[in-house]
């Protein structure tokens, strides 16, 4: 059985088990970087938000063994447990006056999204682009984001230019930053990693270097503290030298002192290793390595 065929099984016995008085469907959900996943959704009569229940985890349970039975009582059990507790009124997000205070920005791969990019206001950033979202922080749905597109824009009657600056303003602001020594990290990742790194990558990252982890408070698309005004300047200014930045995930950078011995060929075969290794593939955020002067007050990319 194959993962779309499991997922149509999964429809029906959920549909025999819950009954005429619920609407079970299928959707599949394409996340950042293009990775679809199949979603399940169950509505009953008096419920208009309901949870997506990603099903590949519960493949994989499948594939592993597991009794069928028990995957249908914990799917369900998902859901009772993620089902809000009242009638969610979504009225409020086509007022512009309502979300512009909670509207934030992200870092996402241009090359690896160029079909969401069609469909979403964005700023292009060397590789990378930036993007909007709505930071949701709900009494019943908890904390979330809600990707803005262009047909929002049009209902907002907005630009491109007025997101930007909210996000600006807004980000750092609700969710902080945190720049998070290496050290201890560092030392557990070449524990836990060193089996996984293929014979020829060999890291020489136990020599003391300046080197930090850039991130927010929720650990949520906290690699844009890159895009912080100021920000990159002043841990620069701290460190006395210019910034490696390496993107080790959508969540993160790694901030890396630049000595005048690092080897930029190194530096981005570790990163596309990490990438293929260790970071989900929807959150990855690119192959390249950055750089920030100091002086120019400027990223590039190698």
């Amino acid at each position: 059985m194959n993962k779309k065929e499991f997922a149509r099984k999964v429809q029906a016995d959920i549909a025999d088990r819950l009954g005429k008085n619920f609407r079970i469907c299928l959707k599949e959900v394409v996340k950042n970087n293009g990775v679809a996943m199949q979603g399940l959704l169950i509505y009953s009569k008096d419920q208009n938000v309901t949870p997506t229940i990603y099903l590949e985890a519960f493949y994989e349970r499948y594939i592993q063994g597991e009794a069928w039975e028990l995957i249908m009582d914990k799917i369900l059990t998902v859901y009772k447990n993620g089902l809000p507790k009242e009638t969610i009124n979504m009225d409020f997000f086509n007022d512009f006056e309502m979300v512009k205070e909670r509207i934030a920005y992200k870092l996402i791969n241009a090359e690896r999204n160029k079909e969401l990019l069609s469909k979403i206001p964005h700023i292009q950033f060397l590789d990378l682009a930036i993007c909007f979202y709505y930071a949701f922080a709900h009494k019943t749905l908890g904390n979330g984001s809600i990707l803005v597109y262009n047909g929002q824009v049009e209902t907002w009657k907005t630009n491109t230019v007025e997101l930007l600056r909210l996000a600006q303003k807004n980000t750092r602001k609700l969710f902080g930053m945190e720049l998070i020594p290496m050290e201890d990290l560092l030392t557990k990742l070449l524990q836990d990693e060193e089996a996984d790194m293929s014979e020829d990558a060999s890291y020489d990252l136990s020599r003391d270097v300046w080197m930090q982890i850039l991130t927010n408070r929720g650990r949520m698309f906290g690699a844009a503290g890159i895009l912080y005004p100021g920000v990159l300047s002043k841990i620069a200014d701290e460190a006395q030298a210019n910034l490696y930045i390496l993107p080790s995930s959508v969540h993160e950078v790694i901030l890396l002192a630049d000595t005048g011995e690092e080897d930029i060929q190194l530096l981005k075969r570790m990163v596309r290793e990490v990438n293929a290794t260790q970071v989900l593939p929807e959150e990855v955020l690119s192959d390249s390595v950055y750089y920030f002067d100091r002086e120019k007050r400027e990223v590039s990319s190698f």
